[in-house]
């Protein structure tokens, strides 16, 4: 068995392919654990300081729009600005946005022909309140969003966590 290799990366396995012959004690290693350094095949279990591409690809050697980082070849890392580590709150980030984003589309769902209401709240003083009440909630629920993203709260899908949408949301939503 023979590795693929592109730069310092292995990126496949193949009987019939041009390079490295992958030693019988590598055999089993992930692809993923694999660097050529342009002598022989390395498991990089234990490195700790690669660079990093801008896609991503923990590299041994440094190369042009490489940063260097520290970390284990398996620990997630994430760009923001500069690579650096990926925290539990960067994991569970998105599924809280996605749910926030649910649970506000599930409650103005309910009203059609927003543009209609705004309208008419012009003329109307209660439904004017109504509607800043909802602009109100739907702050409240994108500040939960980013507590329980802060607390890393796997239980987010729970009712509880969020704030209720306000009293007599339903009412105007009919009332169009």
């Amino acid at each position: 068995m023979r590795a693929i290799i592109d730069g310092d990366l292995v990126i496949g396995f193949g009987l019939t392919v041009e390079g490295p012959e992958i030693p019988p004690d590598m055999i089993d290693v992930s692809i993923h654990r694999l660097r050529w350094d342009n002598d022989h095949l390395i498991d990089i279990k234990d490195h700790k300081t690669f660079y990093v591409d801008p896609m991503g690809n923990k590299h041994i050697a440094a190369g042009k729009d490489r940063q260097k980082f520290n970390c284990g070849w398996d620990e997630q890392i994430i760009k923001d600005g500069e690579w650096r580590l990926t925290t539990p709150s960067d994991i569970i980030y998105e599924e809280i946005k996605s749910e926030c984003e649910k649970r506000i589309r599930k409650v103005m769902g309910a009203v059609e022909g927003q543009v209609t209401l705004v309208m008419l709240a012009l003329v109307d003083k209660e439904l004017a309140k109504k509607l800043a009440a909802i602009a109100v909630w739907i702050e409240q629920m994108r500040a939960t969003s980013l507590e329980l993203t802060e607390k890393v709260d796997h239980d987010y899908k729970q009712d509880g966590k969020w704030p209720a949408a306000p009293k007599g949301f339903d009412e105007m939503a009919r009332r169009r």
